[in-house]
This record gives C-alpha cells, sequence and structure tokens, in this order.
C-alpha cells in the first residue's frame, strides 16, 4: 500500500506540473470529497477538462481509493490526450478494484492509443476471462486486433460481440469494414451492412458503407446510383461526396470526380484544409499574381500531383511550392521556374517570410480539378522529375557492372495498416515468378529492414542485389531508378516515383485498389510509362507475377 500511495503522489505532482499558469481560485473553497467529485463532473460536461482535473486531484487527496474518482480522472486526460496519466490512473483504479471489467476495458482501450499492443492483449484477455459475456470486451478486442493488423481474429470477436448481442450495431459495421478494406472480401462486407440496416435502417455511416461494398464488388454504376439517391436525402453528409468522388475518379470521370474530391478536407474526423493566411484560388487567372502550393496528402500523392506544376508555371513565374522536406531537392532542380520550399507539417509559417507577396493560395491535390478534368488533358510525358546527374552517372557505373542483362528493380510492398497495406503487398518470395528470370539482374528498392526476405530469397538460388543506402534518400533512389531499364512495384510511392521519372513501372494491382489506378485497364492516365497487371482474385498474385515475368525487360505489350 505504501508504494501504491507514494506512485499517487508522484502522478499528483506530475499532473499539477503539466497544468501551470492554469487558474483555480474556486479551488480555496472548502469542501468534502463528494462535493470535489461533483464539482469536477460538472466541469468536466462543460468542457473545462484541466479545471475538472484539479477538482479530482483534490478528492484523491481527500479519498485516494476512490474508483470511480480515479475512472474519471482518466477519462479526463484521455480527453486531454496524455494517454501515460490516463493509463497511470487506471492502473491505480485496478489495483483497488482489480476484477471490474469495465476498468479493464478502459484500460485495454487507452493501451492500444498508445500502441502498447501486449498491454492491450492482457487487459482485455483479463476482463474477457473474468467476463467472457460482456459485449463491450469482446467488442474492444475486435478493435485492438484490428489495430495490430489481426484481421481474422478481429472478425472472429465482432461475431462474438454480435452473437451475445444481435443489436450491437458498432460491430456490424466495423466487420464489414475490415472485410472490405484489410480482407478484400466485399460481398461479406455487403452482408454486414446490409444487417447493420435491418438494425438500423437510416445509419448513415451504414449506407454510405454499403456504397463502398458495391464499388469494390465491381458494381461501379450501381454504387453511384446509389451514392446520388443518398446525397439526395443527407445533403450535408460529406463523406457520401467523398465516396462518390472517388468512384467517379477511379472510373475516369475526372471532371465530375474532383468536384467532390474537394470536400476531402471537410470528412468526419479529419483536421481540415492546412491554413495559409491567404485567399484560396479558385482556377481564375493567374497572369500578374504569385500563388502558394502547398503539400497535402502523401509523398507518392504530391509527386502525382506535382504533374500539374508545369500548368501553373505556363500560367505564372511567381509560384511557390511547399513540398515534402524529401522531396525538396527532386523538386527544386525538376522545377527550377519555381520557387520550392520542403518544410515539416508543423504549422510553423515563419518561412513565408522569405516569400513575400503571395496573392493566393491552393493545396497541390486541387490542382487537377483545374488542369486534369479529361483524359485528353492527361499530357504524354517522358518524365517531369529528374534525378541528379552526378548520382546518376555513379549508379549507372555501377548497375552496368552488374551484367548485359535488362536492369530491373522490385518493390513488393506497399502502404500501411491504416492503407491497406494487407491487399496491396505480397511477399518477396510471391515475386518469384518474376525473379527466376535469369536473363535479367534484379535491383531491391524496396525500403526498410528487409534483409530476412532477401536472405530467403538468396537461399533459393536468387541473385537479388541491394543497397539500403540507396531507398533511405529520395535523391538517392531517383538516381537509382532513373539508371535501371524498369521497375516492378506494388501500388506504393515507387510506382509515382517511377512514372514521374518517366521509367517503364510494372504495376502489381491489387484487386480492389486505390482510385489512383483506376477500376480496371492497364493504362494509368497519369504516367504513360506505366503498365498495370491487375488480381484476378483478391489475395491471390500468381497471375500478376507470371504476366509481368513473361513481358518483362521487353516493355509494354
Amino acid at each position: 500500500m505504501g508504494n501504491m500511495l507514494r506512485m499517487l503522489a508522484q502522478r499528483l505532482k506530475r499532473i499539477r506540473g503539466g497544468d501551470a499558469g492554469l487558474d483555480c481560485s474556486f479551488l480555496a473553497i472548502d469542501m468534502t470529497h463528494p462535493d470535489w467529485f461533483a464539482r469536477a463532473k460538472a466541469l468536466h460536461s462543460a468542457g473545462k477538462l484541466r479545471e475538472s482535473l484539479d477538482c479530482l486531484d483534490r478528492a484523491i487527496e481527500v479519498c485516494h481509493n476512490d474508483v470511480e474518482v480515479l475512472r474519471t480522472q482518466a477519462r479526463v486526460l484521455r480527453e486531454l490526450g496524455r494517454q501515460e496519466d490516463a493509463a497511470d490512473s487506471l492502473e491505480l483504479a485496478l489495483a483497488f478494484a482489480p476484477d471490474r471489467t469495465d476498468l479493464l476495458i478502459e484500460a485495454g482501450s487507452v493501451a492500444r492509443e498508445m500502441k502498447n499492443e501486449t498491454r492491450a492483449f492482457d487487459y482485455l484477455q483479463r476482463a474477457i476471462k473474468i467476463s467472457s459475456d460482456n459485449v463491450d470486451a469482446h467488442f474492444e478486442m475486435a478493435q485492438t486486433c484490428k489495430r495490430f493488423a489481426r484481421f481474422q481474429e478481429a472478425i472472429a470477436c465482432y461475431k462474438c460481440a454480435l452473437a451475445l448481442d444481435p443489436n450491437h450495431l458498432a460491430s456490424a459495421i466495423n466487420a464489414g469494414m475490415v472485410y472490405l478494406a484489410h480482407l478484400g472480401d466485399p460481398a461479406a462486407a455487403r452482408r454486414m451492412f446490409d444487417y447493420a440496416l435491418i438494425l438500423q435502417p437510416d445509419s448513415v455511416a451504414a449506407q454510405a458503407n454499403l456504397g463502398l461494398a458495391l464499388q469494390e464488388g465491381g458494381q461501379i454504376e450501381g454504387a453511384l446510383e446509389y451514392y446520388d439517391r443518398l446525397i439526395s436525402l443527407y445533403p450535408k453528409e460529406t463523406e457520401l461526396r467523398w465516396n462518390r468522388g472517388i468512384a467517379l475518379l477511379g472510373k475516369g470521370d475526372f471532371y465530375r470526380g474532383w468536384l467532390d474530391y474537394e470536400v476531402r478536407n471537410s470528412r468526419p474526423g479529419k483536421s481540415g484544409a492546412r491554413q495559409f493566411p491567404f485567399p484560396a484560388w479558385g482556377g481564375d487567372s493567374l497572369k500578374g499574381r504569385k500563388i502558394l502550393i502547398h503539400a497535402e496528402q502523401g509523398l507518392g500523392d504530391e509527386i502525382m500531383f506535382a504533374s500539374c506544376l508545369p500548368d501553373v508555371i505556363r500560367q505564372t513565374k511567381g509560384a511557390v511550392v511547399e513540398c515534402d522536406l524529401r522531396l525538396e531537392s527532386l523538386f527544386r532542380r525538376s522545377f527550377p521556374d519555381l520557387r520550392v520550399h520542403g518544410a515539416q507539417r508543423n504549422g510553423n509559417r515563419d518561412w513565408l517570410k522569405a516569400f513575400p507577396k503571395i496573392d493566393v493560395q491552393v493545396g497541390i491535390g486541387s490542382l487537377p480539378r483545374y488542369f486534369r478534368s479529361h483524359w485528353s488533358s492527361f499530357p504524354r510525358h517522358a518524365g517531369y522529375l529528374l534525378a541528379d546527374s552526378a548520382r546518376c552517372a555513379t549508379w549507372l557505373a555501377r548497375i552496368s557492372a552488374l551484367g548485359a542483362g535488362p536492369k530491373i528493380g522490385i518493390s513488393w510492398l506497399g502502404g500501411t495498416h491504416a492503407t491497406r497495406r494487407h491487399l496491396r503487398s505480397l511477399s518477396l518470395v510471391e515475386c518469384l515468378p518474376i525473379l527466376h528470370r535469369s536473363d535479367c539482374e534484379f535491383i531491391c528498392l524496396q525500403g526498410g529492414d528487409c534483409g530476412e526476405e532477401i536472405a530467403e530469397v538468396r537461399s533459393r538460388g536468387i541473385k537479388l542485389h541491394w543497397w539500403p543506402e540507396a531507398t533511405a534518400d529520395m535523391d538517392e533512389l531517383a538516381a537509382l531508378i532513373t539508371s535501371l531499364d524498369s521497375v516492378v512495384a506494388a501500388t506504393s510511392t515507387l510506382v509515382h516515383l517511377g512514372g514521374a521519372l518517366g521509367k517503364v513501372v510494372w504495376v502489381m494491382v491489387p484487386a480492389n485498389p486505390e482510385w489512383r489506378y483506376l477500376w480496371q485497364g492497364d493504362e494509368m492516365p497519369w504516367y504513360p510509362s506505366a503498365h498495370l497487371v491487375r488480381q484476378k482474385q483478391s489475395g491471390d498474385w500468381r497471375f500478376v507475377t507470371q504476366e509481368i515475368a513473361r513481358q518483362i525487360g521487353h516493355g509494354p505489350v
């Protein structure tokens, strides 16, 4: 008990230290433990989180083993973004009430937010062991499985929650999204969303997700008709317009698709468009005006949308481009008529002082709305990015020494767990039909620690060259790619970089791809040199690798 009290005292000191300067003059009032707690709850309800936290501290000083006070303290800390302190509060509460299932569930949820996989599963397993029929415990376990990419286990837990409570709407919707986004099974997803709509016919989330299931099941026209009907019923639901926009872009209906794409920053849960102190540009003439084009979305998106920068250059010589730091030198070299600044997206705007008299601003993702509204407006370019010539010469000499056959770069992973890596990626072993082409020299372009996979294929007699330093720097990677004959890649930044450099890129496309790769066809309008090879069935890469193996080294046919 002595250790516990010392821990409590240390935590109170740390929590108060984080609130230095807070006006808590009202705390001079002499109140009892229940009064402090009641006051804390009232302040919490009013959104005064820091004041509520200080009242909770006072309540704990009077009665340190009140589990409800500790639990409320954890919730307030969680809302303040102080997950570590919230976890401590829950751990203290559990010391006094170790079998409280609700506390274990909350502790598991906080551990999940902290990305502590071991602790999250430990808490939830304890909760389920104590109360195997607790729906919330199984639901939180499912959410945790999903967070740590254990998708089949997540489905099993959602179904367990539904078996215990057939009216548990959240389990039905979330299970549908796991089927759709991570397991590539739109039919199973549709069954879940249909069931969710039986439970709650007016659920906008279930209806929007049902449209996604239709879309990813190949019923594009049906999905579009469905979205149109939903948008007429719920005109303020931006997620519906976003879904429709993605469907239109994937279909190649760019004019209508870009209009819906503009709602991307106003969707629920999104942080909104990045703020700069200039009026938004609406596509009008830029003659005599300076424009700021700022970064947004992922690295591959920045590269893809940068294909519109030459169109801006033709309208004005007063353009400033803010980009990811990793792209700064590449963009500056490739677009000498632009002023390029690499910056972190941390809210710092001091760098703008070096670029005075800017008139308007636009996110780089809005440029296609004005410059890529139809298929015919995509230029048949031979590359718009330029690698460093000295680095290219160094790599070309190194690559040429490998032998006479075609030099082909390969990358097999794409995305993150949040962006469907499970569906977009394959293992290096699954690429063996390609790597068995003995007349080619293969060079690893995969970033990160892939040493074990490379060792595995080398143990099978495959020759695969790997220079990890080349993938750690964007300029180095661009120079290496420029020195190759072609690239094979899963849907990732590598596709965009290779295509923007004008290199032949063989793209291994999943059955349910991102809109950038369209829903059908073997061409990618952004990159004339890209050749898309699509899965016949989700999870089965055999056709893709065999087809690329057949054609590689000879260019698209």
